[in-house]
């Protein structure tokens, strides 16, 4: 199996909820290491850049709001199939159609249904290297 990294993201709410150390906690017990992190505010501009791939969707405005509404904390993890574990240990989207006795960090930890704690994504180095929103 390959190292990999991705960007994640701990959304507003998972952050105003001082649970930022619980999802650090199951990142590192499922094997995955923070190499970078760091706490910021999006501007509107950051956050439409970022979700331009969801412009024009019902949800992007709402998303857009939401994600400017309090601070995100970003990080970069590491570990075999880094991608593959984040997505698990995040969840389903949607808490309601995860599978049964799914212990994710949508269903154990945040109580908002349609607030989302988390952005898995897959990390390409040019997210590091150019003057982005998430030099971190």
């Amino acid at each position: 199996m390959a190292i990999e990294r991705t960007l994640s993201i701990i959304k507003p709410d998972a952050v105003a909820k001082n649970i930022i150390g619980e999802i650090y906690s199951r990142f590192e017990s499922n094997g995955l290491k923070i190499i970078a992190a760091r706490m910021m505010h999006l501007s509107l501009a950051d956050a439409e850049g970022f979700y331009a791939i969801h412009r024009g969707r019902p949800f992007f405005n709402d998303l857009v709001k939401f994600m400017i509404s309090g601070a995100v904390m970003v990080q970069v993890l590491e570990g075999e199939d880094a991608i593959k574990k984040n997505r698990a240990i995040m969840g389903a989207t949607d808490p309601n159609k995860a599978e049964k006795g799914t212990q994710s960090v949508r269903i154990t930890l945040l109580t908002y249904r349609l607030m989302r704690c988390m952005v898995p994504m897959r990390l390409k180095l040019q997210y590091l290297r150019s003057p982005t929103i998430f030099q971190i």
